[in-house]
């Protein structure tokens, strides 16, 4: 699953990329770090970006591939802000006291901070459809809950 992530991760930006000079490909990603992810985002152009995502917790992974269109954008510098939208798709995996797998979709809204240059603070909440089966007995639960997303962006120049 990992896998395919990136490799779908990869065709949209080759895809939607209007840029294709070594130079400027490092120019559109960005890092970024929240509790408890990891990601990395590629700015396609000034409206639309994709993100791969991988979060985590004991016994839990999540792997995910976020769309965002940026409906208000002030371009990355200090003391802008930028609001978006978005799509997310997630796969995950469990393994405790029982095991399985499943997948979470939600739309999102949310914006984002630069507070220096280079750095922001981005936050996101948004309706989650979740549903998880269990493999030794085949039980499957799902069901909507809000998520809220929090984390810190580090973007290359």
């Amino acid at each position: 699953m990992k896998k395919n992530l990136i490799i779908l991760f990869f065709c949209l930006i080759s895809f939607f990329s209007d840029t294709a000079n070594a130079e400027s490909i490092f120019s559109g990603f960005s890092l970024g770090f929240g509790y408890p992810y990891i990601s990395l985002k590629y700015d396609i152009n000034s409206q639309f970006d994709v993100e791969t995502r991988y979060a985590f917790s004991e016994n839990i992974n999540i792997y995910g591939l976020r769309g965002y269109y940026s409906f208000l954008n002030e371009g990355i510098s200090q003391n802008s802000v930028n609001f978006f939208s978005g799509l997310e798709l997630d796969y995950t995996t469990f393994d405790d006291n029982i095991s399985g797998g499943g997948i979470i979709a939600y739309p999102f809204i949310g914006g984002e901070y630069f507070f220096i240059d280079s750095f922001s603070l981005m936050m996101d909440f948004g309706p989650a459809f979740i549903s998880l089966e269990e493999d030794e007995y085949n039980l499957t639960v799902d069901g909507f809950e809000w998520v809220v997303n929090m984390g810190m962006f580090f973007y290359f120049k």
